[in-house]
């Protein structure tokens, strides 16, 4: 697992939003069944965490080491020339952090999509239900490789969208890493509010959320209608 550290200037909030208040909650009932896991008790789950030495901390999974270092190189050209500043850990896997006695801080989940892959998608999904229940509260988005698109697999990733949340990025990984880059952490800024301190929930509640036919977020995650 790779990890890198970069400092930022700390945003101070005055007021807490409703939903902060939730993830607290979420994230005192994972506490103790992440200590059991690590003394062996049951499984653990990857710990959201809502304060750091950063005021965002990014997770980068993906099982395609040339789309990930693609995306490590494009967040750096992107830090570089914005001066930007934020936490970031990368890793082939989910259970990688499992394994781990002290797990990274994280605010935000990426999945880089291996759509050459057939069972990608449903080890993405296996993924998801390892992480802190915080984290379906917006903070997870696919990113998928647009010369790899296969009509196929479509409904199988925007029925994921809908059932978790999730927000899902399109480009071209290999020729334009920066650009996807840029949208990936303007994202994930504004949904954990590291600008403006409040973070953004663009979705209705995942359990409270009643389910139907045709039923699409209120923000296209996409940049699509």
């Amino acid at each position: 697992m790779l990890s890198y550290n970069v400092k930022l200037e700390k945003v101070t909030s005055i007021q807490l939003p409703t939903q902060l208040f939730v993830m607290l909650a979420l994230h005192v009932n994972r506490t103790e069944e992440w200590t059991n896991g690590r003394n062996g008790a049951m499984a653990g789950f990857v710990p959201f965490c809502l304060s750091s030495d950063s005021p965002l901390s990014l997770l980068l999974v993906a099982d395609n080491g040339t789309h990930l270092q693609s995306l490590l190189k494009g967040l750096q050209q992107v830090k570089d020339q914005n001066n930007d500043t934020f936490n970031l850990h990368s890793c082939e896997s989910v259970k990688q952090l499992l394994k781990l006695t002290e797990p990274p801080p994280v605010d935000f989940v990426a999945f880089c999509v291996n759509l050459k892959r057939l069972n990608a998608l449903n080890e993405i999904e296996g993924s998801i239900l390892r992480l802190d229940q915080a984290f379906l509260l917006n903070r997870i988005c696919l990113v998928c490789d647009r010369s790899q698109a296969s009509s196929a697999l479509m409904p199988k990733i925007i029925n994921m969208k809908h059932k978790y949340q999730l927000h899902v990025i399109w480009g071209y990984l290999e020729s334009k890493p920066e650009e996807v880059s840029m949208r990936l952490l303007n994202l994930a800024s504004a949904v954990c509010g590291a600008n403006s301190g409040f973070p953004l929930i663009t979705h209705r509640e995942w359990h409270e959320r009643q389910r139907q036919d045709g039923d699409f977020s209120s923000i296209a995650s996409d940049g699509t209608s």
